[in-house]
């Protein structure tokens, strides 16, 4: 036997978890843990702190008022650096560095470059707010890819897909909640591969646009288009249909590049600069071996890697989350205790019954009041943002005596 799996749910039974205790409200976070090391960016690092004052991005998001809208402007700000093209091999930058990519020559021209130079700015403009952010890189054939940005969203309580090189994200058509790419990678598969695998090696582009030309436009997503790219010329685009040209680098519209796809197992390229993926993703095979690889039936193992999961926690776990617990310590007294997966992570913030008091540890002594007793828990980082809220709201009716 190879690997064991085990499913499991939970559900509440009796509400009443102790005498005179009655729970009306629970929303709790599991914490979710990847079994693969990552390093994460300091968002105040010195080289951040530079690009967010010298190129003013306080005033690109100055309007916003979600995390998400400004997630969204910071995105639409990057593509509209400069447009895409693809450099010599001579010219291309040694370091993923914001800084450097977006320096210009002596002719004014801003360096950078095709889709990677795109992710790792928008990486590191969404670093500069304290947004944990990371590059992955997708690829349908040998013949081109992709290279795009997630970023964490505690809006969402999710890894989110940006692609700033064309200003877009994908979305659910249904909620509208944003995508990832392990997400569009599912849906990739169930519309244009439903029963077989992809013969990545042997892939005919032709045959692919015959796929993708009978099924049209999926209709479980949306793309987003945000019209900056291009400098601010391409309104909107085909993102679901390939072009019938052949030429040797073709790479994708993010969506119809996610059929094979891996995460760099570390975004601080600023605190380390080396290592570096071998050619920048310039390889028609991403064939670098320190990816974290996604496989399965129908994308199995590709030969030139050797680091691979398809356990989803791997590629996407939770960052400040408060997964807590509550144990009865005396007839009105809860001892609440919480754990939380929070790289930047400054102190947690507890609003009980209206009253917010700020705590470094990881538990408290409620005490149980009659009547209504609600307990809200939320991890605040060192650039203060806030994580998802976890609620405990319980009805308290005192024993008799």
């Amino acid at each position: 036997m190879k690997e064991v799996v085990l499913k499991t749910h939970y559900r509440i039974k009796n509400r009443n978890i102790s005498q005179g205790i009655h729970v009306v409200e629970l929303v709790n976070k599991p914490k979710l843990l990847s079994s693969l090391d990552f390093e994460y960016e300091n968002p105040q690092h010195p080289k951040l702190k530079e690009f967010r004052k010298k190129y003013k991005l306080d005033e690109v998001i100055k309007d916003c008022g979600s995390e998400f809208e400004k997630m969204l402007k910071l995105e639409n700000w990057v593509s509209k650096q400069w447009n895409w093209h693809l450099l010599k091999p001579e010219d291309d930058m040694v370091e993923w560095d914001a800084l450097k990519i977006l320096r210009p020559d002596e002719n004014g021209k801003v360096t950078g470059g095709y889709c990677l130079h795109y992710a790792i700015v928008c990486m590191q403009a969404l670093q500069s707010f304290g947004f944990q952010a990371r590059i992955v890189n997708a690829n349908h054939s040998v013949w081109g890819g992709h290279e795009l940005t997630e970023v964490w969203s505690n809006e969402f309580g999710k890894w989110i897909l940006m692609d700033p090189n064309f200003d877009t994200y994908f979305a659910d058509r249904e909620t509208g909640i944003p995508l990832n790419m392990l997400e569009l990678h599912h849906i990739f598969l169930d519309e244009y591969y439903p029963d077989e695998a992809i013969d990545r090696d042997n892939w005919s582009r032709k045959e692919f646009v015959k796929r993708v030309e009978s099924k049209g436009v999926p209709q479980s997503i949306v793309c987003i288009i945000g019209g900056g790219a291009q400098g601010g010329t391409l309104l909107e685009y085909e993102w679901w249909k390939p072009a019938v040209e052949l030429f040797p680098y073709c790479g994708g519209y993010g969506f119809l590049s996610t059929g094979y796809f891996r995460m760099l197992p570390r975004s601080n390229f600023l605190s380390k600069p080396f290592p570096i993926p071998v050619n920048h993703g310039r390889s028609v095979h991403w064939g670098w071996t320190g990816y974290y690889n996604w496989y399965d039936k129908q994308t199995p193992r590709a030969q030139e890697y050797t680091q691979f999961t398809n356990r989803p926690n791997d590629l996407y776990w939770n960052l400040n989350e408060v997964d807590f617990s509550a144990e009865m310590k005396d007839r009105d007294k809860l001892l609440i205790t919480w754990t939380t997966n929070s790289p930047n992570f400054d102190r947690y913030e507890l609003n009980i019954n209206g009253t917010v008091k700020t705590l470094k540890n990881n538990h408290y002594l409620l005490n149980l009041v009659p009547g209504r007793n609600y307990l809200k828990i939320q991890v605040v980082d060192k650039m203060n943002n806030k994580g998802p809220e976890s609620i405990l709201d319980v009805i308290y009716s005192p024993p008799k005596q």
